[in-house]
């Protein structure tokens, strides 16, 4: 398993700190790669314990394959932001599609099909469904499908990207005017949030939640004379046909 990773250092206003202004000119781009690099070797965790480990949790760092820096937009490197954004643009558009995997939810039946211990892919979905049976792991059965991974396919810093309920409204936009956004009206967008938000589960009044089992008993209580009603015309049916001789 492996992560991509565009890390950007910003400086702080204390005036104004959510503007988004350059780093002090004291930190360098060699100082900032000593952090991150200082950063990777120290970072590791412990998981939970687990029988399949002898009680004991597995102890997760980054592998032997060491951290891959590439300075972006710096004098001299051939790497620029276009080139990160399109690698990582192509990252997010994929799936579990492209290993042939296809597979919306995972369950005993799917894990005998598809996790042959005698390939990669089906020894991350049997570890996943196995170790998934203790309740700490139970995360991982329900992410199977995804070699245990349920998370978003990005993070990023709230002061420098775009939110997600940002994401969401355009959507929303988009949806409602049909393709034609610059329709869009900022008062209806108040609007529909208020008359459409949630309020509540149940009934509003006592006399509300009177009326509705009431009207529900009535419905069972009829429903159940239809069927005592059908019972004895079937009896009777039956009484009246003559006995064979």
């Amino acid at each position: 398993m492996h992560y991509h990773a565009l890390i950007r250092l910003d400086g702080y206003n204390p005036d104004c700190p959510e503007a988004i202004v350059p780093p002090s000119r004291v930190v360098t781009r060699d100082m900032f790669e000593e952090a991150v690099r200082t950063a990777f070797v120290k970072t590791a965790y412990t998981s939970v314990s687990h029988p399949a480990n002898g009680g004991q949790g597995w102890h997760i760092a980054w592998g032997d394959k060491g951290l891959d820096l590439k300075h972006v937009n710096a004098p001299g490197h051939e790497v620029n932001l276009a080139q990160i954004t399109g690698y990582i643009a192509k990252y997010v558009t994929k799936s579990t599609e492209v290993t042939g995997l296809s597979l919306r939810r995972v369950d005993d039946l799917s894990v005998e099909i598809h996790g042959d211990p005698a390939t990669h892919l089906g020894r991350l979905i049997r570890a996943c469904w196995d170790i998934g049976e203790h309740p700490d792991y139970a995360r991982l059965r329900r992410w199977a499908h995804q070699f245990g991974y349920g998370g978003h396919i990005a993070t990023k810093s709230r002061a420098f990207s775009v939110t997600l309920g940002f994401l969401r409204l355009q959507r929303t936009i988009w949806r409602r005017t049909e393709g034609h956004p610059h329709t869009w009206d900022d008062e209806q967008t108040e609007r529909v949030i208020y008359e459409l938000g949630y309020q509540a589960t149940g009934w509003i009044t006592t006399g509300d939640a009177l009326l509705a089992n009431t009207a529900a008993a009535m419905a069972r209580a009829q429903h159940l004379a239809g069927i005592d009603a059908l019972a004895d015309e079937l009896a009777a049916a039956r009484a009246a046909q003559p006995l064979a001789a």
